[in-house]
């Protein structure tokens, strides 16, 4: 799983406005500028977050995976994929999860109620990402298994 328990990440502040991660934190630990601030600075969560990743194995990429997304309360979520692999030394993405590029669909977007779907073809990666909200989404991703 990519979500590494010590992580950073640089965001460009924006004057007089709201700048936003792209990654999700448990914890923040540190924050520091480059330059000095003359106003207050904020933290605080945005209302949007995301789950761990699910990596799925290389060698089941042609099998069907199945998802259950079990929603309690009001929520407004996606699940998301992605093709980026930052596992691979040689990819661009190497220890920098904030650049991975996450995609959902129209039969996947927007959702509001439990979902039962499935991936034709399994992705690297997918996640559950709560676009509003303030109930909860619990997902499990079954991949078939395949000779």
């Amino acid at each position: 799983m990519s979500n590494v328990a010590i992580n950073s990440e640089n965001i460009t502040g924006v004057n007089a406005s709201t700048a936003q991660s792209v990654l999700s934190y448990k914890t923040v630990v540190d924050v520091r500028t480059n330059t000095s601030v003359s106003t207050t600075v904020t933290l605080g969560t945005n209302g949007i977050a995301d789950s761990p990743w699910v990596r799925f194995d290389d060698y089941g990429a042609h099998s069907q995976t199945t998802i259950a997304a079990i929603v309690t309360g009001a929520v407004n979520y996606d699940i998301e994929t992605s093709m980026d692999d930052d596992n691979d030394i040689g990819s661009v993405y190497w220890q920098n999860p904030a650049g991975m590029n996450w995609l959902d669909d129209v039969t996947n977007s927007a959702l509001t109620a439990s979902k039962a779907t499935f991936f034709a073809y399994t992705p690297l990666w997918a996640r559950i990402k709560l676009n509003s909200g303030t109930g909860t989404v619990a997902a499990t991703f079954r991949q078939a298994y395949q000779d």
